[in-house]
């Protein structure tokens, strides 16, 4: 049995893919969207081809028998709020697949460089650690991009690819079974035997990006061709990768080349700025506000995040 906790875009397309395995496959979602799951299906656009999934879907986890699986695709300051409800989908030997942009609530179990307590950005309180148990956690890194166009109905972007690891790192039957399914859903799968410092370098950008881009109102390929945020970018970035290095994770790629990089998504907007036009919550805690309250922990100066973090604070109240 698997459960998708959060059926927004990108937990709407991984269910619909899901449900062409003809497993045992149950959305939790909630509203109108709820409603067109359940009478017509998950529709989704994908390069103008059109599937329709059928899965069943409920607002009420309590309804459901214990999961073998449960992705969670609630974004991280919804989690805590649904802790209670995702651990009673869990049995014994049930595991919880973290699908968060961001440090996650399992980071620090088992301690990598540091033995650190929960951060307060992700897990306030340690609810989190408490509630579901690190020892359940898979990571997992999404890559594809997805919107909701109207209720039940979901536009697949761009990207296929997912990165899986153990939090200690080994490549566990758990893993390879996780990894089997989602190829025989149809995604591109990339076992990891180091999930940390892949999660590094996507957020080594996200911290950075996601509240200048809010800040400036302005799309990655605005920010890219004005000097100034492009040569701010490097620096925000190499400031992530010193947090990051503390928690002895070496950078995958350099500043520069990471900016360098961006340049093949200029035209997107992030998915901060875009939370911020749609007046939704915003994740800067988990992107940008955890990677300066590990640096505080571990006194490595990061002068410019902190700004930036603080700015962006304020434009949220």
């Amino acid at each position: 049995r698997i459960c998708v906790y959060g059926t927004g875009a990108i937990g709407g397309l991984l269910a619909a893919k899901l449900a062409t395995t003809e497993r045992n496959i149950t959305c939790i979602a909630r509203g109108a969207h709820l409603k067109s799951i359940q009478s017509n299906g998950l529709l989704i656009i994908d390069n103008n081809r059109e599937s329709i999934a059928h899965v069943d879907a409920t607002d009420d986890p309590t309804t459901l028998p214990t999961q073998d699986i449960v992705f969670v695709a609630l974004k991280t300051h919804a989690l805590a709020a649904s802790a209670e409800q995702i651990a009673g989908l869990l049995g014994p030997n049930s595991v919880v697949v973290t699908m968060q942009n961001g440090l996650p609530w399992w980071y620090f179990h088992p301690a990598p460089a540091n033995v650190m307590a929960p951060l307060q950005a992700v897990d306030p309180g340690g609810v989190l650690a408490k509630t579901l148990n690190p020892a359940r956690a898979l990571g997992a890194i999404i890559y594809p991009a997805a919107q909701i166009v109207e209720p039940g109905v979901i536009r697949h972007v761009s990207g296929n690819r997912f990165s899986l690891g153990e939090p200690d790192n080994l490549l566990s039957d758990r893993l390879k079974d996780l990894e089997t399914l989602l190829v025989s859903s149809g995604f591109d799968v990339t076992p990891s035997d180091n999930i940390r410092a892949e999660l590094w370098l996507k957020l080594s950008v996200n911290a950075g990006i996601n509240p200048l881009s809010l800040l400036h109102k302005a799309t990655i390929g605005e920010l890219l061709d004005n000097s100034a945020t492009r040569k701010l970018l490097a620096t925000l970035i190499g400031e992530a990768q010193q947090v990051a290095l503390s928690v002895g994770i070496e950078p995958i790629m350099t500043p520069a080349a990471l900016v360098d990089v961006l340049e093949v998504v200029r035209d997107h907007k992030t998915s901060m700025l875009t939370d911020f036009e749609q007046q939704r919550p915003l994740e800067l805690e988990a992107l940008t506000g955890a990677v300066v309250e590990l640096a505080a922990r571990l006194n490595v100066p990061v002068p410019a995040l902190t700004f930036l973090y603080g700015e962006a604070l304020n434009l949220k109240r």
